[in-house]
C-alpha cells in the first residue's frame, strides 16, 4: 500500500460518525498519520493498526464500526508482511 492511499484511509476512518465517538481509537489512528507523516515505514504503521484494531474487536465482543473494519482489510497485507521471511511468519503452527 502506499504511503498516500493509508494516509487517505486513516483520514476517512477517522471521519466516521462512529468512530469519531470512540477517543481511544481515534488518538491512535491520530498517531499513526502523524508517524506516516514523519516518514515512519507503511508496514509497521499497518501492522500497529492492525494491532489496535484487533485489540478493538477482543474488547469489544467483536463488533466494530465498518470504516474500522475497512481499514483492517486494506492494511491487512501489509501487516502481515513484516513478518515475513523471519521464520516468525506462522509462529503458532
Amino acid at each position: 500500500m502506499k504511503r498516500q492511499e493509508l494516509l487517505d484511509l486513516i483520514q476517512q476512518t477517522c471521519l466516521d460518525k462512529e468512530v469519531a465517538t470512540d477517543t481511544a481509537v481515534t488518538t491512535k489512528l491520530f498517531r499513526a498519520y502523524r508517524d506516516l507523516e514523519d516518514g515512519k515505514e507503511v508496514r509497521l504503521v499497518c501492522q500497529e493498526i492492525n494491532n489496535m484494531i484487533s485489540k478493538y474487536l477482543i474488547l469489544n465482543k467483536y463488533k466494530a464500526p465498518n470504516a474500522l473494519l475497512v481499514l483492517a482489510k486494506a492494511t491487512e497485507n501489509d501487516a502481515n508482511s513484516v513478518l515475513k521471511g523471519t521464520g516468525l511468519s506462522n509462529p503458532f503452527r
